[in-house]
């Protein structure tokens, strides 16, 4: 078994948001080998493991935005309503801000979890013949992954990686200040984006290979082995079905969704419960595409969207693979290799092949953190709407070096 456990206080380069990193990982194997004669040894290995990863944040030492201005002797809040406000993990976490000519702030995307079994099971076979050494086998696996995780692990300017909103502050922000800090007082922020509930969805996949390997002694100085191997990848499937896709092939123009050039908004009603606009026949998923040809009947207790009473979705089942990715059927994979002993001191090796590998399933971009399974939402060129305090942050911002940056940025951060 292979442990690992480490403290982590200064994650995203601030105090705000010390977390724990966790991989208390488990291994065994059972392992039998058979020999059948002096020439002819088989060998049997079935295995299991556990990959788990565990990313709690220190609750008890983290940055609590609620309790951010219990010190301060100007007016102070750093509350905000969310777009999401249910299934926070944790509520009063602090929203990630970039801010034009300063340091980052960031929330970050954790708490988080992953575990995925590894299953084995493989046979190989040794056959001793003249001046030849045959081997034989096949194996068979089981894996997966259990992802309890936003969409991107990464940030980018336009998406955020935090359930508590990522906010952008930039000089150029129309309609602001000229100063991105001035901008954060007044909150005019340039893009507000939001992830809402988490998703979690369990991968799971087989694959199978076979080999085949001569290594063949010409002489007492010169060995040649060559071989093949076979391998069927099956790619990972979400077990409830809730992964989805971006598949051009059922993109339709005449569905695309209008976006009204002064409000930024859709035009025209979405209903809620299909993704549908109301009277246009757009289609806020237009393109998207479910893996399968249904959701299982147990996804009904473990996500929303899979519920018809509430959610329907079934046009996006298109009757493409639950693991929409295509199986590659010829992976056929050559091998060979060459040792050549030059003298007592010198022995020559080379070899080369083909090799194919199993892709993971993807931390950093999460098929399961897509909508509608993991809603998102983005907003530009916020308005707050307190413009009472304007005059009031504007004031206390220009009495300039005796007004410290905490104190500054504590008076105007509520948007």
């Amino acid at each position: 078994n292979y442990a690992y456990l480490e403290y982590q206080p200064l994650d995203g380069n601030t105090d705000r948001t010390p977390k724990f990193f966790n991989r208390p990982n488990k291994t065994g194997s059972l392992n039998h080998t058979w020999t059948l004669n002096p020439r002819m040894v088989n060998e049997v290995l079935i295995s299991a493991s556990e990959d788990v990863v565990l990313i709690p944040v220190d609750t008890a030492n983290f940055f609590d935005r609620t309790k951010a201005c219990a010190q301060s002797t100007v007016p102070c809040s750093l509350n905000y309503p969310y777009i999401f406000p249910t299934g926070k993990l944790l509520p009063n976490r602090i929203p990630t801000v970039n801010l034009s000519n300063f340091s980052g702030l960031s929330g970050g995307p954790y708490p988080s979890h992953s575990a995925g079994p590894i299953y084995d099971i493989s046979d190989s076979f040794t056959w001793i013949k003249q001046n030849h050494t045959l081997k034989f086998g096949a194996l068979w696996e089981r894996s997966g992954e259990n992802d309890n995780d936003e969409i991107n692990v990464q940030a980018c300017p336009t998406c955020t990686n935090n359930q508590n909103g990522q906010f952008l502050f930039t000089d150029g922000r129309a309609g602001g200040t000229g100063v991105a800090a001035a901008n954060a007082a007044l909150g005019l922020f340039d893009s507000y984006s939001e992830i809402g509930h988490r998703a979690y969805t369990i991968f799971r996949a087989n694959m199978w290979e076979s080999f085949a390997q001569d290594s063949w002694k010409m002489r007492q100085n010169l060995t040649l082995t060559f071989g093949l191997r076979y391998s069927v990848i099956v790619p990972y499937h979400a077990l409830w079905g809730n992964m989805i896709v971006f598949d051009p092939r059922f993109y339709d123009p005449a569905k695309a969704v209008t976006i009204s050039p002064t409000t930024g908004l859709i035009q025209g009603t979405v209903d809620p419960k299909t993704g549908l606009v109301t009277g246009t026949g757009a289609d806020t998923y237009n393109g998207m595409v479910i893996p399968g040809s249904g959701f299982p009947a147990s996804a009904i207790n473990h996500f929303p969207e899979a519920d018809p009473s509430q959610f329907d979705f079934s046009r996006l089942f298109r009757g493409v693979p639950d693991h929409y990715s295509d199986i590659q059927w010829g992976e056929i994979q050559p091998r060979v290799g060459i040792a050549y002993q030059l003298n007592k001191k010198n022995v020559f090796r080379a070899g080369a092949g083909r090799y194919t590998t199993r892709l993971g399933v993807s931390d950093s971009i999460f098929l399961g953190g897509n909508p509608p399974f993991q809603p998102n939402a983005s907003v530009a060129n916020g308005l707050p709407g307190w413009s009472q305090r304007k005059a009031k942050v504007l004031s206390l911002l220009n009495r300039g070096p005796g007004m410290s940056p905490m104190s500054a940025r504590c008076s105007g951060s509520r948007s």
